[in-house]
């Protein structure tokens, strides 16, 4: 993983760290004042989606607020982990930047869970977001905006 995002301005200036999560991948939203991470969180054996709120006249105020864990697939992770390549054809952020979308297998410690993968979504706007199951599945993205 990354240890940590930073952003910095298109014409220099200072740098700026938004998180010190180790990240496995972000993903811009529209607009380009918000930015989805994955981390990596090594003491509970899971990864985690956070929000970060950016505040483009101070970065320093932006604001991260996590949003829920979760357990990727293998299909999710390769994803994950080539995030960069896949934004524009695979995006897991929708192209409005409310919704956020993957797979991941259900908490291990979820007695009540059958253990297989789901997809799930979170709505980024909302003030307490919470991962809604959609669907058993492996693998999830939005189709990619259209050209023409």
């Amino acid at each position: 993983p990354y240890e940590g995002v930073f952003v910095a301005g298109v014409e220099g200036g200072p740098i700026h760290q938004l998180t010190r999560r180790p990240c496995m991948a972000f993903f811009w939203c529209r607009g380009g004042r918000r930015l989805v991470v994955a981390s990596l969180d090594r003491d509970a054996g899971c990864a985690r989606w956070s929000r970060i709120d950016i505040d483009e006249s101070d970065p320093t105020e932006s604001v991260e607020q996590e949003l829920a864990p979760f357990w990727p697939t293998q299909a999710q992770l390769f994803q994950l982990h080539f995030f960069e390549q896949y934004v524009p054809s695979h995006g897991l952020v929708d192209p409005t930047g409310r919704w956020l979308v993957y797979a991941s297998f259900p908490d291990p410690l979820d007695s009540l869970a059958d253990g297989r993968p789901r997809i799930e979504c979170i709505d980024l706007d909302a003030a307490d977001p919470e991962p809604v199951v959609l669907a058993h599945g492996r693998f999830a993205s939005f189709a990619p905006p259209r050209m023409g």
